[in-house]
């Protein structure tokens, strides 16, 4: 990990905490309220092909914007070291787990314990839609937020000295405030400081990339809405398919965990160099992360 610089003045050791900053408010001000009625207007939205299209524009603008304005290449950003077959396969069983965890509860909630019909989702995408899905949410969607989540974000922290349990509870918590729902807030914020600490031991953002690739195309291929288009039928089996995903979450437990030390072991680093995170971890730090939460909260009512 990179050396802190003592004497860096103090406009840069902010840089990080206006970077993810800015990004929030471009995801919660400037897409629904500019990005989204423009494409409205010229219809982009009213279609599936439409959906892919913003999936990977929305997603990669604000890296592009960054890249144009601190004048960095890709690969200043982006740690890109070759990640291996091995580590790929350790990379995609490690999420096993938090997979089927995701599915369980999005199956309904918890709310099948007390039949509460009402709380289930009622959206049946249908296979029709499978392969749109894959491609905007699966691969596009996937791959453009690892690109900003685990690489501006997580290199302006690291970069100063911060370390890495730190800078992985950052991004992953930025990652789930994008989200909504507090079960959505819950596992992406938990699933994001997994893909960072991949980062970390692998040095190579193709990691968190394969990971998030993994994580959302199972939870598509795996969701039955894909399959079921009567609502009456999916109601009738959610339990059957909650019992499935929670026999899936016993198997995969050890597997995920039996990964993910695999990745750490594989991967040694050395001990981190203590660094003075004074300078970073002010007042207005934390008064900018309450202010995304807040805006995060109320902009999703």
């Amino acid at each position: 990990m990179n050396q802190v610089n003592p004497t860096a003045p103090k406009q840069v050791t902010v840089k990080a905490h206006i970077t993810l900053f800015l990004f929030m408010l471009y995801f919660f001000l400037v897409v629904p309220y500019v990005l989204h009625p423009l494409l409205d207007v010229i219809g982009l939205t009213s279609s599936t092909a439409g959906a892919v299209v913003i999936s990977g524009f929305f997603n990669i603008l604000p890296l592009l914007v960054y890249l144009l304005i601190t004048r960095q290449r890709p690969s200043t950003i982006l740690p890109a070291s070759p990640l291996g077959v091995k580590n790929g396969l350790y990379v995609v069983g490690a999420t096993l787990a938090v997979n089927f965890i995701v599915l369980f509860v999005n199956i309904g909630h918890f709310n099948t314990l007390f039949n509460d019909v009402a709380a289930v989702p009622t959206d049946m995408p249908g296979i029709g839609s499978l392969f749109i899905y894959l491609i905007a949410f699966g691969f596009l969607s996937a791959t453009f937020e690892e690109l900003w989540f685990r690489g501006p974000i997580y290199v302006e922290y690291q970069k100063r000295g911060v370390s890495i349990w730190k800078v992985a509870l950052i991004s992953g918590l930025l990652f789930g405030i994008v989200h909504t729902g507090i079960v959505q807030i819950s596992s992406t914020t938990a699933i994001g400081v997994i893909w960072a600490v991949m980062l970390y031991y692998t040095r190579s953002i193709w990691a968190p990339i394969l990971g998030h690739i993994a994580f959302n195309s199972l939870n598509i291929l795996l969701n039955p809405g894909f399959y079921i288009n009567d609502y009456a039928v999916y109601w009738d089996n959610v339990q059957t398919f909650a019992l499935i995903y929670g026999i899936a979450i016993l198997v995969t437990i050890p597997v995920s965990v039996l990964c993910m030390r695999k990745i750490i072991l594989n991967n040694p680093r050395e001990k981190e160099a203590a660094a003075s995170e004074t300078k970073l971890f002010t007042l207005g730090y934390w008064a900018l992360i309450v202010l995304m939460i807040v805006i995060a909260v109320l902009l999703r009512i």
